[in-house]
């Protein structure tokens, strides 16, 4: 089930003309009868994607059938029915029960200002035009979900390689950084699409259910979904780059605690999604925290350690102070493990070391993901920074975090 990202108006206006001029929550309400009304529909033919709607009773769907196939082209039924319901749903913001998630996080880690956010975006990915890759499609991106202006010139240097043309679904993997969860969670069922101050981003409804079929994923409650900054941190920049891309849907996953069967499970079940080339991956992560409010304070190196990774902006913490290009050092090494995608021995890294990198998981998962695969991929790091360089003598209560953009793109 793939629900195209589409105006309510003209098409609910039609729809609701066939029904008996009924209008407002009431025809949309309709709308939506007529689609379970449908019953099951065919397999989309995209791995990880099945139809997903139940029969029920409800109004005639025949009217609809003729509205939508008028509407999208002539498309097939279930198309027709498929992006009908995605106009209503998305639309209203209401149907049937149907939920937006809201961009909780705007007005103070983001703008909440259309104009404000498109700005600031526009001018950090022109800023990051020297991270461009090789200009094949990437498979996935790893960006950093602090603050805009804390993160957002190292977070412009992955977008920059989105290719819009060739996506059709973005599947973002996020820590869980305010709920304990064992394993992966989904959006609760209901929710149809996320909010951004750039427009609502539709959920993959379909390969939502296929997951949650599997019985292995948790369900995320509203509130404890908008508490969460992971996944909505990257859906700015992900709204600007997919603007005028035509259909394309969202597929949120919050990732929690994972012991080594459990990521090789989950790889399993996100084995089919990863395979589609028409869909893009993006791991939310940010790297080392650092400082008393993190409980993070080692003995780290006085000198840089040396690390096979030519990252820009690394160096302009060996300027500042020995913690600065001690906290460099090690994350140099981590990201060194991550681009020869050794999942075992980025965990054995993780495990001797300690650093506090929250998406630590989501890499993990990617890494298994990657080694399903051997020699198909590539992975590299195009820009790594700090949000503080404390100088020659940090004080007591300072801190930073460490941000990292890479991309993994397909070997030709």
């Amino acid at each position: 089930l793939k629900l195209p990202r589409l105006r309510q108006e003209g098409l609910g206006a039609q729809f609701v003309a066939q029904h008996g001029g009924r209008g407002g929550r009431a025809g949309i309400c309709v709308a939506a009868g007529a689609v379970r009304a449908a019953g099951r529909f065919v397999d989309s033919g995209r791995p990880g994607v099945r139809a997903s709607e139940q029969p029920s009773g409800g109004a005639s769907a025949c009217g609809a059938l003729a509205v939508s196939d008028r509407q999208h082209g002539g498309r097939s039924a279930a198309a027709g029915l498929r992006a009908m319901a995605g106009a209503f749903c998305v639309g209203s913001g209401f149907c049937c029960g149907a939920k937006l998630r809201d961009a909780s996080h705007a007005g103070g880690w983001y703008p909440d200002d259309e104009g404000e956010l498109r700005g600031q975006l526009a001018a950090l990915l022109r800023e990051a035009a020297f991270a461009r890759g090789s200009g094949r499609p990437p498979k996935a991106l790893i960006a950093p979900h602090a603050g805009l202006r804390y993160c957002g010139p190292t977070a412009a240097c992955a977008y920059v390689n989105l290719e819009p043309g060739t996506v059709e679904r973005i599947v973002v993997l996020g820590p869980s950084h305010h709920k304990r969860i064992q394993g992966c969670a989904l959006p609760a069922a209901g929710l149809a699409a996320y909010r951004t101050p750039l427009g609502p981003l539709d959920l993959d409804l379909g390969a939502l259910e296929e997951l949650r079929d599997t019985g292995d994923f948790d369900e995320l409650g509203l509130r404890d979904d908008e508490a969460e900054h992971s996944i909505e941190m990257q859906l700015p920049f992900v709204a600007l780059a997919m603007e005028g891309a035509g259909d394309w849907v969202l597929l949120p996953i919050l990732v929690g605690r994972l012991g080594p069967d459990a990521i090789a499970r989950f790889a399993e079940h996100l084995g089919p999604l990863f395979d589609d080339p028409t869909t893009l991956f993006v791991v939310s992560s940010d790297f080392c925290h650092w400082g008393a409010k993190f409980r993070y304070q080692p003995r780290l190196p006085v000198r840089p350690l040396a690390s096979s990774s030519a990252v820009p902006g690394a160096g302009a913490a060996g300027r500042a102070n020995p913690i600065n290009a001690g906290i460099e050092s090690l994350d140099l090494r981590g990201i060194d493990l991550i681009c020869q995608q050794d999942g075992q021995a980025f965990s054995q890294y993780l495990e001797a070391e300690g650093n506090t990198i929250c998406g630590r998981n989501p890499i993990r998962l990617l890494l298994e993901l990657l080694a399903a695969r051997p020699g198909r991929f590539r992975v590299r790091f195009l820009h790594y920074s700090q949000s503080r360089l404390m100088g020659p003598a940090p004080a007591a209560g300072d801190s930073s975090v460490s941000y990292a953009a890479g991309l993994c793109e397909p070997v030709v």
